[in-house]
């Protein structure tokens, strides 16, 4: 297997994979670590893995969203924005809320960089982005381990089930029928919460 192979370099491989495709890349990654494709000590790297690619994900969709503002490029995005500034009032007032919805939902960049383009201050930011990450982490591993103990033994049933590529896909497949739920799910929250009308 590839990370069997080139363990740095398949550790690079999630992170960067972590960074620009977000929750299912890490719920990928868990799964393959948790088959033991990294080794004896691949469920903890990769964890702290995911944890680093979390955290300056983050930080670089923040920082671009926060710098782009300020440029020609910037002005222009913002003059052809509808209501831009009801979008930057909404999240002020509910940013939190909204970065640790970005955990929870496929293709979570436009949300940071938005917090970064509202020139939410730093330290907010990072506070709740990091409470977020801490929260999101231990549920996403837990989902992972759970779906991979309880197919654990129709996988080892079947030889074919040993390449990188099919568990790759299988953990995809997956994890967009939980995160499916989890998105109807956080719907009903904000929906309940009054968010949908703002």
């Amino acid at each position: 297997m590839f990370a069997g192979q080139n363990f740095i370099l398949a550790c690079l491989l999630v992170y960067l994979t972590a960074i620009f495709i977000g929750s299912i890349a890490s719920f990928t990654s868990f799964w393959v670590a948790l088959e033991g494709s990294f080794g004896p000590w691949g469920v903890p790297t990769i964890l702290v893995v995911v944890l680093c690619a979390a955290i300056s994900g983050d930080l670089i969709w923040y920082t671009m969203g926060r710098t782009l503002r300020a440029t020609r490029l910037g002005e222009w995005i913002r003059h052809r924005i509808p209501g831009h500034e009801k979008l930057e009032s909404h999240i002020d007032h509910r940013g939190s809320r909204w970065i640790l919805a970005s955990k929870f939902v496929y293709g979570s960049f436009p949300i940071i960089f938005t917090v970064g383009w509202t020139r939410m201050p730093f330290p907010r930011f990072f506070r709740n982005s990091l409470l977020a990450i801490l929260l999101w982490l231990p549920v996403v591993f837990s989902v992972s381990y759970a779906l991979y103990a309880s197919l654990a033994p129709l996988t080892a049933a079947v030889t074919t089930v040993r390449d990188f590529e099919l568990l790759f896909l299988m953990g995809l497949l997956l994890f967009l029928a939980a995160q499916y739920g989890l998105v109807r799910l956080f719907g009903r929250v904000f929906k309940g919460n009054g968010d949908g009308k703002n």
